[in-house]
């Protein structure tokens, strides 16, 4: 009697610790995004990469860190079925550390530039005309990114807090459209929008995700795995891994330098917030080798990147 007490307390432990198994392994849920109408939601990235060039045989790095804090609003779904959000920049901090020179800005410090170097003035000035602007992303049902309008006034903002005269903040102004672009935003945005399958997914399943960016001159293109790793009651864990290939078809200043040559790889995890579609943490690793030609002289790059999601 003994013994067949025990073996019916084993079987029931066994069928009992299987069961949450079994039944993750058989869950499938829909990945969308879900926001609600008077509902704003955060979206925060930081970006950090160090780059290092072999030059007349010494080493040269660079480091830089830029972190935003998005504030999303759904504007409305439109007749295609298309999500229209509006994105307001809530807090940017930047820091760069190139050839032994750092510079940087921090939207929640409050600091005197009239005391500062022209250029980390300058800086603080530019980065302090974006807070509070609002631009609007168009996503495809796929999340997928359509359209993004508004960064004009952004950059008119940024241009309008430097000192000099109209023509000089025109030069400056060329400049900036050329780094806050579509393509930069597609890029930022892409990173926890253009990832929704086009069915319902379990643990284990996968799919694919190839998004062609182009910034002055240079083509790249990422083609992304997703996996699903986890599914909880409140949110979804996806493994990506990556390849990221780039070309260069324009030069930076004459035919002595070229925009460099940039092929990796990139591997991490995200966060899906089952409700809302929202990422809600993330983390990936990026490895780029390529090179770079200047004064006709070809050097290797080096960069190692990590990107970090969240919404705090």
């Amino acid at each position: 009697m003994k013994h067949t007490s025990v073996t019916i307390i084993l079987f029931v432990s066994m069928v009992l610790a299987g069961c949450p198994v079994a039944k993750k392994s058989i869950e499938s849920v829909r990945l969308k995004l879900n926001l609600e109408k008077q509902k704003t939601y955060t979206y925060s990235l930081n970006t950090h990469f160090d780059m290092e060039m072999l030059m007349m045989s010494q080493k040269i790095g660079t480091g830089l860190d830029m972190d935003y804090r998005y504030l999303l609003n759904l504007d409305k779904i439109d007749s295609a079925g298309n999500t229209v959000l509006r994105s307001t920049i809530g807090d940017v901090k930047m820091k760069a550390d190139v050839m032994g020179m750092s510079m940087g800005y921090d939207s929640r410090e409050r600091v005197d530039t009239s005391h500062q170097d022209p250029m980390s003035a300058n800086i603080r000035r530019m980065f302090a005309g974006m807070l509070g602007k609002t631009f609007q992303v168009t996503l495809s049902p796929s999340g997928e990114i359509q359209n993004i309008a508004g960064l004009e006034d952004i950059v008119t903002s940024m241009t309008n807090n430097l000192p000099g005269d109209e023509q000089d903040k025109a030069g400056m102004k060329d400049k900036l459209n050329e780094s806050l672009n579509q393509q930069q935003i597609r890029q930022a945005f892409g990173q926890v929008f253009n990832l929704y399958p086009d069915k319902p997914v379990k643990i284990g399943d996968h799919w694919k995700r190839e998004v062609a960016l182009g910034i002055k001159g240079m083509n790249s293109n990422q083609a992304i795995t997703y996996t699903v790793s986890d599914i909880t009651p409140d949110k979804v864990v996806l493994d990506l891994k990556g390849e990221i290939r780039s070309s260069t078809d324009k030069q930076l200043t004459d035919s002595t330098n070229k925009l460099p040559v940039m092929n990796g790889s990139e591997a991490g995890t995200i966060s899906i917030d089952r409700t809302s579609g929202l990422a809600t943490s993330g983390s990936i690793d990026l490895n780029i080798k390529g090179e770079i030609t200047l004064q006709g002289k070809k050097s290797p790059v080096d960069i190692k990147g990590k990107i970090i999601i969240g919404n705090k």
